[in-house]
């Protein structure tokens, strides 16, 4: 008859497979799993039946530390439930996303992997009285709270809330995966993080159809998922009927969903539908008023819509009450250099630069800066060019962005070059070549309206920028 271990001090003990499952943060047939492939220390009750099971927390913990048992093949009982979302680092390489639309941060130096996830590691531990078994035991947040912390990082926008969203929304699957709220969200913070942060959109956007796809599976009637996928087929998939369609289905299930708007709005505006862009974006103001990220996006959809100084007003002020928010100095510097107003652009793209620690844009604008000081603006894009040029070939500079100068100058070949290497590598960014006020001055040209067509937002017949009915 197997004895229980000597240990030298009060051990916790684990009592059930459920107890077991939750020190790791998996799921019960994971954990028996384990025990059969991994050698996973579990004792049984003398006379008991199989699932009359317990574990000591130190030997599990010594587990850990220990090279995997040899594999045994697991039964049909056993087998592994369908595999959450696993989070891939951004590769050596990859190009910065600054801009209109699309904004660069720090880097995620992390891999988060939805294996064994140590909840009882990441909070304090607090002490529990029981007599002689006293022992001091980490107390795990609820799957609850998890999820509200989750979502108020994930509306913060930054790189930091960013990354603890997505830990706390992994964390959240691998304790339930079955929870299609964490998935939808999960997918959110994909979909935001080639727009705030450095995740390649070609592994963000991905995972965020897998997990909003997953989401619907789940709950087919959350509307979160709908939203998500919504999005992700719109900048990533480019189906933009079926985007539309996603939308419009979430709206239904959810009226009051401020996110699905927002979204919404913006994918609208890429058609120059800025009335309808707007319409959608201030319903998704009214249902989340106090959200940056909306009244920021609303400030462009209005400099689109020709209402430069009320968007500029509404950037102003938020740059007063909330001067770390990226998207407000990005949005002010774009609507800088449309007014020509070379001193506001270079002083917010510098700032911008700063807050994102980020040394390739500096560099852009630092020579940007001195080109100015030489020769004002003909100096200012003579530099900028060149030193994007430069950046582009070392990675860290976006085709798009270069086009974007060559554009505001009116240099049509360097223009369509860049635009085409973008269209070729697959930059996200290149959805705005329909509205990018850059381009103004080659919105006649065929060659360039001819490119628009191909990206799949074809310019009207008339000349200007009217606006362009949504695909059906």
């Amino acid at each position: 008859m197997k004895t229980e271990p000597a240990h030298p001090k009060p051990d916790r003990r684990l009592r059930s497979w459920k107890e077991i499952a939750q020190f790791f943060g998996k799921d019960e047939r994971t954990v028996k799993r384990w025990e059969v492939q991994r050698g996973l220390p579990v004792h049984r009750v003398p006379g008991g039946s199989r699932t009359s099971v317990y574990a000591y927390a130190h030997e599990l913990e010594d587990w850990l530390k220990s090279p995997p048992a040899e594999a045994v093949p697991p039964s049909d009982a056993e087998a592994e439930p369908e595999p959450a979302i696993e989070i891939a680092p951004p590769p050596k390489g990859f190009r910065l996303s600054y801009g209109q639309g699309a904004i660069g941060l720090l880097a995620l130096a992390f891999v988060i992997a939805t294996g064994v996830i140590l909840f009882y590691r990441l909070v304090p531990p607090t002490t529990i009285s029981g007599g002689d078994d006293e022992v001091t035991e980490p107390l795990a947040p609820s799957i609850h709270d998890l999820y509200l912390a989750g979502r108020y990082n994930l509306s913060t926008r930054t790189p930091e809330g960013l990354t603890r969203a997505l830990e706390q929304f992994t964390q959240i699957i691998a304790r339930d995966p079955n929870h299609a709220g964490a998935y939808a969200e999960l997918a959110n913070t994909y979909n935001l993080l080639p727009q705030y942060a450095l995740m390649p959109a070609d592994i963000a956007y991905p995972q965020a159809k897998t997990a909003a796809e997953r989401a619907i599976r789940l709950d087919p009637k959350l509307a979160a998922g709908y939203s998500a996928l919504g999005f992700t087929e719109f900048f990533w998939s480019r189906d933009f009927s079926r985007s539309k369609a996603l939308f419009e289905q979430a709206l239904a299930l959810d009226p009051n969903s401020a996110q699905t708007y927002a979204w919404y709005a913006m994918t609208i505006m890429h058609w120059g539908e800025f009335g309808k862009a707007l319409a959608a974006i201030s319903k998704a103001q009214e249902l989340d008023p106090e959200s940056r990220a909306i009244l920021a996006n609303k400030a462009l959809m209005l400099f689109h819509a020709g209402n430069t100084k009320e968007a500029i007003a509404i950037l102003k002020e938020l740059r007063r009450t909330a001067p770390g928010h990226l998207a407000t100095h990005f949005y002010l510097a774009t609507m800088y250099l449309d007014e020509e107003d070379y001193e506001g652009y270079l002083r917010e793209s510098l700032k911008a630069a700063e807050l994102q620690k980020n040394e390739a844009m500096r560099k852009i604008f630092a020579a940007a800066q001195k080109g100015y000081q030489a020769d004002g603006a003909r100096g200012l894009f003579a530099a900028m060019l060149d030193e994007q040029r430069l950046q582009f070939d070392q990675g860290r500079e976006q085709a798009f962005n270069v086009a974007r100068t060559a554009g505001v100058i009116g240099d049509a070949e360097t223009t369509m070059a860049y635009l085409r290497k973008s269209k070729e590598i697959g930059e996200t960014d290149i959805l705005a070549i329909r509205i990018d006020r850059s381009f103004k001055k080659l919105w006649q040209n065929e060659d360039f309206r001819a490119l628009a067509a191909e990206i799949g937002f074809p310019f009207p017949q008339t000349a200007g920028l009217p606006a362009q009915t949504v695909p059906q």
